[in-house]
């Protein structure tokens, strides 16, 4: 059965910026290239995926896919597909380090990201490298709650801090991909990462999408910025 969907409410979620109005035939046009693809993508990559899970398996107890709670389109909560990187009791070994660790700490409150994160284990280091982690997400995109292209799949808890420009970077699906990862991933700032969310969504169209496909998959196989 689908997982429900339901709407979150966004502190000013409609200030500011209004949601945009996109082209209707070339979101149809995206959405057909969407399905399509992460279709076949399943079927082809279904053996690499096998292999993956068991990879996960044999290292560290727990399951081989995680999900978490993102925002969707329209504030819409959905759960996100990945394959699980971290330890079981990530959350805990989080908390313990950036306690222990200003630094980190620091990094954490800028970035939401750690360049030597102890949660992650040796099998997700290297699914995190190649960027297969979020293979599983082609479910998201099958199931109408992503798109290959278009903004980050926010956290929950980062809600708040995206709340002043939700209504326009909430107004495409999130992406598998999208500028974050051809503008430099990781090595972004929270604030840098909105900027281009907005400049992505302000700007869409199909040829947008078709350059920054060969932008992401240029920083996939060169993993520029991931880890």
């Amino acid at each position: 059965m689908a997982e429900e969907t339901f709407a979150v409410v966004l502190p000013h979620a409609h200030g500011g910026q209004p949601p945009l109005r996109h082209s209707r035939w070339q979101l149809k046009v995206k959405r057909l290239v969407d399905v399509v693809v992460a279709a076949l993508t399943l079927v082809l990559l279904a053996p690499v995926f096998a292999v993956i899970a068991l990879l996960i398996k044999l290292e560290t107890p727990g399951p081989a896919l995680y999900s978490d709670r993102r925002l969707g389109k329209g504030g819409r909560v959905f759960k996100c597909f990945k394959f699980r990187t971290m330890f079981a009791d990530s959350e805990a070994i989080l908390q313990a380090h950036l306690e222990r660790d200003p630094e980190a700490r620091q990094r954490w409150a800028s970035y939401k990201k750690l360049p030597d994160d102890p949660r992650v284990t040796r099998v997700g280091k290297w699914l995190r490298r190649t960027t297969l982690d979020e293979f599983p997400q082609v479910v998201n995109i099958l199931r109408g709650e992503m798109s290959i292209l278009g903004p980050r799949p926010f956290m929950l808890r980062e809600a708040e801090e995206l709340a002043p420009y939700a209504a326009e970077v909430l107004s495409l699906p999130p992406g598998m991909a999208g500028m974050w990862i051809a503008h430099g991933r990781n090595r972004l700032t929270f604030e840098q990462r909105i900027r281009l969310e907005l400049e992505y969504v302000r700007a869409w169209s199909l040829r947008l999408d078709f350059v920054l496909f060969w932008k992401s998959l240029i920083a996939v196989l060169t993993a520029r910025g991931a880890h």
